[in-house]
């Protein structure tokens, strides 16, 4: 179930996270994601793997420890088809060449760009798959 309150709490989490600077293991996209989990339902899904990697190889050897990012998000959300996420719900999406875990806010999604997070009209994004995030 979604918090009460987490509409409020989700924007000002959007706002803070856009500030933060992208780091494997500490701020990428799957942790990203993780985070946008807490805020809403009100546990972080993997709290350990925090600071456990500190590249893109490390980040993949967790991955793949755990299956895969599709694997992982349908062990903790449900899936949703990708045209019915709502605001806060989680999207695997492809991004230019790469895919990319981002947040359903609106008509537009946060994915983690190089530097930091940034927001992408739904348009600029093909949509994979989608999780309720609550």
């Amino acid at each position: 179930m979604r918090k009460p309150g987490w509409e409020v709490e989700l924007s000002t989490w959007v706002e803070r996270v856009q500030q933060r600077k992208f780091e494997w293991g500490k701020l990428d996209c799957a942790l990203m994601a993780a985070e946008c989990i807490e805020v809403i339902a009100g546990t972080h899904p993997h709290p350990e793997l925090i600071g456990s990697y500190h590249s893109p190889i490390g980040a993949m050897r967790v991955i793949h420890a755990h299956g895969s990012l599709t694997e992982i998000l349908d062990r903790i959300l449900k899936r949703v088809e990708v045209d019915h996420a709502r605001k806060g719900d989680i999207i695997l999406c492809q991004f230019g060449r790469k895919e990319t875990l981002g947040i359903c806010y609106g008509a537009r999604i946060i994915i983690m760009g190089q530097e930091c997070p940034v927001m992408v009209g739904t348009g600029e994004v093909k949509k994979l798959k989608a999780w309720r995030n609550e």
